[in-house]
């Protein structure tokens, strides 16, 4: 499965002259991406924080001394999930073609990056771009480079100057 889309579906974040953003994503995108953010506000409340797939999201302050690792994360872990989660929660209920503010884009950006660790995580991708030409047909990994453009439309368009 690939995502095409046609010329007038490209998703792209625009500065509007108010200081806002508009942040236009095809329909069927914007579906997708809410299935993937549901999966994973669920992953978040239920599986253990050394999980592998949410280790990048949670990482433990050692890999070496596992009571060093569920000490931090008896600390720490409950406000770093907090935070995934209502990130998740703003991808979710932002509406296409909607002014939004700075904050909320960023919050976007937040939860598109963590969709994505998530997903590389999944797929076994180790930092890059993955080398298995079978990894490379599937629909997870043409998701998971759908995610690195829409966090890089973003970061481009909250750097922008007025």
């Amino acid at each position: 499965m690939s995502i095409e889309f046609e010329p007038d579906e490209v998703p792209y974040v625009e500065r509007v002259h108010d200081g806002t953003f508009l942040f236009h994503i095809p329909p069927i995108l914007k579906e997708i991406l809410n299935e993937h953010a549901d999966h994973l506000k669920s992953e978040l409340s239920t599986e253990s924080d050394l999980h592998p797939n949410l280790m990048r999201l949670n990482p433990p302050a050692s890999l070496n001394d596992i009571q060093r690792a569920i000490d931090f994360s008896s600390l720490y872990n409950f406000s770093i999930r907090n935070t995934h989660l209502s990130n998740l929660q703003a991808l979710t209920e932002f509406e296409t073609d909607v002014a939004i503010t700075a904050e909320t884009l960023n919050s976007i950006a937040m939860a598109i990056n963590s969709l994505r660790l998530f997903l590389g995580s999944e797929l076994g991708i180790d930092g890059g771009e993955a080398e298995n030409s079978l990894l490379m047909q599937s629909g997870s990994y043409h998701l998971y480079i759908l995610l690195g453009y829409l966090l890089e439309e973003i970061v481009t368009a909250l750097s922008e100057q007025n």
